[in-house]
């Protein structure tokens, strides 16, 4: 059953990805993830219900993603935080690019839906703990106020990504 919802809310994430907000609906997600007509509507009931689990679920799959780079690289200096935000970057705008698509056209939605907003707010609070657990262990309080860090990981951001190619022409 665990293994159906999240074929369904992978499907729907495409559809959202490849074919914006509007042509998210469970007909779509069906055709999408290969399943008789009627298996998403069974799983989530309405639209809302839908979208509110997609949001969920793309959180779920970006801290994944997020997790893995942080495990190859461990980022414990500016500079290989800069690298690992950087690969980040590129896999959104490369193998992950369908997964980016659908997290902006939720957003935009957002903007428009305060049950949906409540939800990627509720998802966001699961993500900013570990996120300032990285940043402060590579800044302290003076460097982070000098804005010194900031500017060496922003650097280093730029240098990484001249580095590898990236942004592709």
């Amino acid at each position: 059953m665990a293994n159906r919802r999240a074929a369904l809310l992978d499907a729907a994430i495409d559809v959202v990805g490849q074919s914006g907000i509007h042509g998210l609906t469970h007909r779509a997600v069906d055709i999408a993830a290969g399943l008789p007509g009627g298996s998403a509507s069974n799983h989530f009931r309405t639209r809302d219900a839908l979208l509110n689990a997609v949001a969920e679920r793309f959180a779920a799959r970006e801290r994944a993603n997020w997790e893995q780079i942080a495990v190859e690289i461990y980022p414990a200096t500016p500079a290989e935080l800069a690298l690992a935000l950087a690969r980040f970057a590129q896999d959104a705008a490369g193998p992950d690019r369908t997964l980016a698509l659908a997290r902006y056209s939720i957003l935009v939605e957002a903007a428009n839906c305060p049950p949906l907003r409540d939800r990627l707010t509720v998802t966001g609070r699961c993500s900013g703990p570990r996120i300032v657990v990285v940043l402060r262990s590579l800044t302290g309080p003076a460097s982070a106020r000098s804005g010194i860090r900031s500017a060496s990981i922003r650097s280093a951001i730029v240098a990484s990504s001249r580095a590898s190619g990236w942004p592709r022409q």
